[in-house]
C-alpha cells in the first residue's frame, strides 16, 4: 500500500496496481453495489450493501466524486490553484487562512512529526521535488551540495499553525508543504463518513490501496490481502487480514522508485539525511480501529524511520502493525515478517 511523496495528490504511491489486493467472499443472495473511479493520481473503489430507501448508486457516486474533488482542490501539489499550492507560493511571515479540513489533516501530520522526532515531516516537499518525485517528475540524483541546501528548507518548526483563526504562517520563504502521506487516508475516512451518514452500515472504501471498512461483507469479515514485496515469489500476496470496522494502510519502498547507474532510489525520503531510505525495512502495514488517515500517516512515518527502531516505536505507541524486512543470505534476498501484536491475525 503506499506511501513518501506525491501523486496527483501523492507521489507516495503512484502505482498502476493497488498496494492491497481485495478478496471478496461470494454470496449471490446479497446485493453489493460497486462504485469505482480515479482520484489523487490513482483509483478508488467503494463497495457497500444498500439499505431500504438509501440513495441510488448514481447519487452516491456523484456525492463521492464531489467530495474527492474538494479534497484534491485543497491538498494536491499538482493543482496550481489548490489550497496547498497557494500556501506554498505565499510569502513568509504572512498568515495564510486555511480551511477547517486542511487544518485537520495538517494538525495531525504535525503531531506525528513531533512524535517521530521529525522522521515524518509534512514540509518534506522540497526534498520530494529535488529527487524527482514531485510535480516536475525529473528523476535525477542531486549533488550533496544541493541536498544540504534543500535540507535548510525542511522542518515542521518552519510553519506555525494558529488554532484561533485557522491560519498558517511560514517562518522560512521556501517552505513547501506536501500532505501526500495523509491525504489519501483522509479521503478514505471522508467517503466512509458519507456512507455512514446515509445509513450504510456495511461497506469497504479504498483509495490507492488505503482501506476502511464497516460491518460485514455478505455476513463475513472484509478480507484484505497485503501485497508481497518479493518480486520473485509466485504468491499473489504476503498475507490476508480480516477487518471489522477498521482501517488499514501500507507503505513500501519497493513500489515507487527509479534506478540510476545501478542504484535504486526509493520515493520514501529520510528528512534527516535528505536522501531516499536505504535500510532493510521494505514494507509497513498499519491497522487502526478508526482512522485510515492515522494508519496512512504512521505507515509512512515508520517506513522513513526503518530498522528495529521503527518496530520498537510502533510497539511503544500501541500500533497494530506488520513489518516486512529484507535480508541477503547466500546471495539471495530473504524476506521476514514481524508484527507488533498477536491481535493482528494473518492468514
Amino acid at each position: 500500500m503506499k506511501i513518501l511523496c506525491s501523486m496527483t495528490l501523492v507521489v507516495k504511491k503512484l502505482l498502476p496496481l493497488f498496494s492491497l489486493l481485495f478478496l471478496f467472499a461470494c454470496d449471490k443472495k446479497a446485493k453489493l453495489e460497486h462504485i469505482v473511479g480515479k482520484t489523487m493520481g490513482t483509483t478508488y473503489s467503494v463497495k457497500y450493501v444498500p439499505v431500504k430507501d438509501s440513495l441510488k448508486r448514481a447519487e452516491f457516486s456523484a456525492i463521492i466524486n464531489t467530495k474527492l474533488r474538494e479534497i484534491n482542490s485543497m491538498m494536491s501539489t499538482y493543482k496550481r490553484d489548490s489550497e496547498i499550492t497557494l500556501f506554498n507560493k505565499s510569502p513568509a511571515g504572512t498568515p495564510f487562512n486555511i480551511s477547517k479540513e486542511f487544518y485537520f489533516v495538517l494538525s495531525h501530520a504535525l503531531e506525528v512529526s513531533k512524535k517521530t522526532e521529525g522522521f515524518f515531516d509534512p514540509t518534506i516537499g522540497p526534498l520530494v521535488n529535488l529527487w524527482g518525485f514531485g510535480p516536475a517528475g525529473i528523476k535525477e540524483v542531486p549533488s550533496q551540495e544541493m541536498i544540504d541546501k534543500t535540507l535548510k528548507k525542511v522542518g515542521h518548526e518552519k510553519i506555525v499553525l494558529n488554532e484561533k483563526d485557522s491560519s498558517l504562517t511560514k517562518t522560512h520563504p521556501d517552505v513547501y508543504l506536501d500532505l501526500s502521506a495523509s491525504a489519501k487516508g483522509h479521503g478514505v475516512d471522508a467517503i466512509a463518513k458519507i456512507l455512514s451518514e446515509n445509513r450504510i452500515t456495511n461497506f469497504m472504501v479504498e483509495i490507492g490501496g488505503e482501506v476502511k471498512t464497516k460491518g460485514r461483507n455478505h455476513k463475513r469479515p472484509w478480507r484484505i490481502a497485503i501485497e508481497t514485496p518479493d518480486p520473485t515469489t509466485n504468491k499473489p500476496y504476503e498475507a490476508v487480514v480480516e477487518l471489522n470496522d477498521q482501517a488499514v494502510a501500507t507503505s513500501g519502498s519497493y513500489r515507487n522508485f527509479y534506478t540510476k547507474e545501478g542504484k535504486t532510489f526509493s520515493h520514501t525520503i529520510n528528512p534527516k539525511t535528505g536522501r531516499p531510505i536505504t535500510h532493510n525495512l521494505v514494507s509497513v502495514t498499519v491497522i487502526d480501529p478508526d482512522s485510515c488517515m492515522k494508519a496512512d500517516t504512521f505507515a509512512t512515518a515508520l517506513m522513513a524511520i526503518g530498522g528495529d527502531k521503527s518496530f520498537e516505536m510502533a510497539k511503544n505507541w500501541g500500533l497494530n502493525a506488520l513489518f516486512i524486512f529484507q535480508e541477503t543470505q547466500n546471495g539471495k534476498k530473504v524476506f521476514t515478517r514481524k508484527q507488533t501484536s498477536p491481535n493482528l491475525k494473518l492468514k
